[in-house]
């Protein structure tokens, strides 16, 4: 029989859900209710990236057209990198059950160079309906500042929660 340690970061008054879980346990597991699943991806999922998608369904679908500009134009796109790699993220949290993963400063200027080489280079060269313009290249460069700036600020929270853990055992 093979025996698996399986943990769940639910929340931090909650409990291990199942420690050296056996396969049939495991099989459980994954019948568990909504409610419980929901638990498990909510703690992957930061609140300023709830707010960012709030802003950018909005802009996309309540405020167009607006007489500001940069709401029409630039918004969204300053929006997408932080969306997009918030999901890479949260992907990654969840595909291997940890909270301490974080993406490094290369992964954010490669990001921000495909997406840019894509959306102003590729497909613009494609596809008439595509236009490039060199302002969205530098709100894609600052929504990856946003990101790493806000990530940042996640992981400084998380050090100081975990220092504050470790004071708690030593007593």
């Amino acid at each position: 029989m093979r025996v698996v340690d399986l943990r769940w970061n639910i929340d931090s008054d909650t409990k291990d859900i199942c420690l050296n879980c056996t396969n049939k346990q495991i099989s459980d597991l994954n019948k568990t209710p909504i409610k419980m699943q929901l638990k498990k991806i909510k703690c992957f999922i930061p609140n300023w990236f709830i707010v960012f998608i709030i802003i950018y369904g909005a802009n996309q679908f309540f405020m167009k057209p607006a007489d500001n500009s940069f709401l029409n134009f630039y918004l969204n796109d300053m929006l997408a990198v932080p969306i997009v790699l918030n999901l890479v993220l949260i992907s990654f949290k969840m595909l291997y059950s940890s909270t301490n993963i974080y993406l490094g400063i290369d992964k954010i200027i490669f990001t921000v160079i495909y997406i840019s080489i894509l959306f102003e280079i590729t497909l613009p060269y494609f596809f008439k309906r595509f236009v490039g313009d060199w302002l969205d290249v530098l709100m894609y460069i600052i929504g990856g500042f946003i990101y790493f700036i806000f990530q940042k600020i996640e992981l400084k929270q998380s050090i100081s929660v975990f220092k504050d853990s470790l004071k708690e055992c030593k007593k």
